[in-house]
This record gives C-alpha cells, sequence and structure tokens, in this order.
C-alpha cells in the first residue's frame, strides 16, 4: 500500500463511489475532486452515494469543504459536518458571481462557469430541503431571503453579481429587492433560459410532470399511469413506481426511495415557488441569456423573449446564444460571453439596450 491508497475501509468506501461518479480510477486519497475537472453536480451525485452508506449526518455539501478522499473519511470518523448551504466553487479576486439554487436546488449546469478563465470568485447556494433536513420554501420571496441569509452566514457582502437559470431566476431576481438589508449590493443579474412566467399549476401537476420528465431523463418513454391519477389523490404509490423504473439507470444520482423523494419534492416546491413571483420596476442591470432555438415546453413555441421586453426593466440587454442550453454553457464561447458581461459590468461601461 502507498501513501496515496486508501487506507481504511472508510478511505475505500469512498474512493469506490468517487470512481464510480467520475468514471475513472482514483489516483490519490489528496486529489482534489474539483481540480480533477469534475462538477458540482457530479459532487452532488457522490455525496448522496456517500450519505446512502454512512447515514445523513454527513451533510450534502461536505465535499465542497473537503474535497479530498482524505478529507471526507475524516468528517466520517468525526460523525458528520457542519450544514450549510453557501459554498465557493471558484476561488479568485474581484465581485463574486453568486449561483442562485435552481429547480433541483442547487446551480446545476451552470456550475461549469466555475472557472478560472471567468476571472472572479464564483459562490454557489443551495435551497433549504435538498438536505432533507426541512421542507422546502413555499414561496419566491422566502428562497430569495434564505439565498440572501446564506451570503450573510458565509460572510459575503458588498457588491456582487447574481445569476439564475431556468425558473429559479425568478426568485434570484427577487433578491435583489432585499439585498440591502443584508449589506450586498447586486451589481447585475444574469438569467440563463428564464422564462418570465410560470404557469398556475397544482403540486399534484407538477409531480407527475416532473416525474414523466425523469423518465424521459433515463430514456423511457411517458407512462400513462402516471397522468391517470386524479387531482386529489395521493400520488406515493406512483412516485415508487417510477423510482422503481429508473433507479437503475446511471442518469439517476438516488439509488434508494428516500433521497428520491427528497430531491423530488425539492423540484417541485422551488417550481411552485417561483409561481408566486411577481415582476416589479428595476434599475438592477439585468441580463437575459437565452437559446433562440429551444422550445418553451410548457407554453408552446420559442423562448418568451417578447415578454421579457414588455416588462419594466430599464436596464435589461439581451444575449440570444444558440445552443445556450444544459452542458453547452460551458462551452469556451459561453463563458467568455459571461465574463465579458460582468467585466463591463464592474467597469461601468454595461449598457441599458437590446442586443
Amino acid at each position: 500500500m502507498t501513501a496515496n491508497a486508501p487506507r481504511d475501509p472508510v478511505e475505500a468506501l469512498i474512493a469506490s463511489k468517487w470512481s464510480q461518479v467520475t468514471g475513472v480510477p482514483l489516483d490519490s486519497i489528496h486529489d482534489d475532486f474539483f481540480d480533477a475537472g469534475n462538477s458540482s453536480l457530479e459532487a452532488l451525485k457522490l455525496m448522496e452515494l456517500l450519505r446512502e452508506e454512512f447515514g445523513p449526518d454527513l451533510s450534502i455539501d461536505a465535499i465542497f469543504n473537503q474535497p479530498t478522499v482524505a478529507g471526507l473519511a475524516e468528517l466520517v470518523r468525526a460523525g458528520g459536518s457542519h450544514r450549510r448551504y453557501a459554498f465557493t466553487l471558484q476561488k479568485g479576486d474581484g465581485i463574486p458571481l453568486i449561483l442562485g439554487p435552481g429547480l433541483g436546488g442547487g446551480p446545476a449546469y451552470v456550475s461549469k462557469l466555475a472557472v478560472p478563465e471567468l476571472g472572479r470568485p464564483v459562490v454557489s447556494v443551495l435551497t433549504r430541503g435538498i438536505h432533507g433536513e426541512q421542507r422546502p420554501f413555499d414561496t419566491s420571496a422566502e428562497t430569495s431571503r434564505h439565498l440572501l441569509s446564506s451570503l450573510s452566514e458565509a460572510g459575503i457582502r458588498g457588491p456582487v453579481h447574481f445569476m439564475g437559470h431556468c425558473m429559479g431566476g425568478l426568485s434570484v431576481l427577487e433578491a435583489t429587492r432585499y439585498a440591502a438589508e443584508y449589506d450586498i449590493e447586486v451589481r447585475s443579474v444574469v438569467l440563463i433560459n428564464t422564462s418570465p412566467r410560470t404557469p398556475d399549476l397544482t403540486r399534484h401537476e407538477m409531480t407527475k410532470i416532473r416525474l414523466q420528465e425523469i423518465r424521459g431523463f433515463v430514456g423511457l418513454e411517458e407512462d400513462p399511469r402516471v397522468n391517470a391519477v386524479p387531482e386529489g389523490e395521493p400520488l406515493d404509490d406512483t412516485i415508487s413506481m417510477v423510482f422503481d423504473d429508473v433507479k437503475d439507470s446511471d442518469a439517476l444520482s438516488e439509488s434508494s426511495i428516500e433521497p428520491f423523494k427528497v430531491r423530488l419534492d425539492v423540484y417541485v416546491s422551488s417550481w411552485l415557488a417561483s409561481s408566486s413571483f411577481t415582476h416589479q420596476r428595476s434599475e438592477v442591470p439585468l441580463h437575459i441569456m437565452y437559446d433562440p432555438d429551444d422550445l418553451d415546453w410548457l407554453y408552446g413555441g420559442a423562448f418568451d423573449i417578447e415578454g421579457w421586453e414588455k416588462l419594466d426593466y430599464p436596464n435589461m440587454t439581451v444575449d440570444a446564444r444558440p445552443g445556450m442550453l444544459y452542458a453547452n454553457i460551458g462551452l469556451p464561447e459561453n463563458r467568455a460571453a459571461v465574463a465579458a458581461y460582468l467585466d463591463a459590468q464592474d467597469a461601468g461601461t454595461g449598457g441599458g439596450h437590446h442586443g
């Protein structure tokens, strides 16, 4: 056994799960998970696996404090780690970029922007409930204040840039209304593929929609039995049925029913919270980045950029970028576009025109 090899069963188990998620053998128990090029999505998947082995006392965001096998093993032996919601994905100088939680409760694909080329710190915030510790929030205002209080607890004050994506972006936008109460100055908000509106759906309807989406993620067709459950009837059996259908897929991070239910509840609750958002005039520079070829599955047709242009955001700019979806956000040209916008806002040269 070398100094870099697992030294006990705890490290051996973590190393095994590490390789399972990354798809490559571990070189050293001192390797940094993120320095190896892994994203926060992969980090959360790894932590779900470890929490199933070691229990919920191991915080889901522990890897952001201890990104090595040796560090995680130390936390396990000590009985877990302190739970928090804000964590640094990328260190650096300059005005931080804050990634607000998406519908899944975390930064999802926008974490691919946490690269040195961005030239600034990148901090991500998880929503309440993602640990399974409490119920998720019911309103956009609660989600917004959670974002700000999490930053405050992490010692983040002064100027920041906010970024939101999908419908989670609306809560990020609402956070600008309360930021001054937390000594935070929002220099700009960047929203990626965020629709200006959400349909009025019940929890029952949104849960069924999400279950069908999950089936699609793993390559399965819609199940008519999901849609057949009438409003008001419990969905517990339906959720278990769908989990049984998808649990063996590599596309799913949860391998047992309880974390699957937690993540489903976070998604549905985050969606319903975003539907409580109402637009108000704001002078904060707002930058909408979207894929013009992306079809809005909720309303049909193209992305509703016209809806944004009808609202009262005098310092709004627009950047239509074909291919600006999901994993593609990490492409060099997309990272460069985000960096250029943030740099212009830092320098006070950002405009209030449409482009």
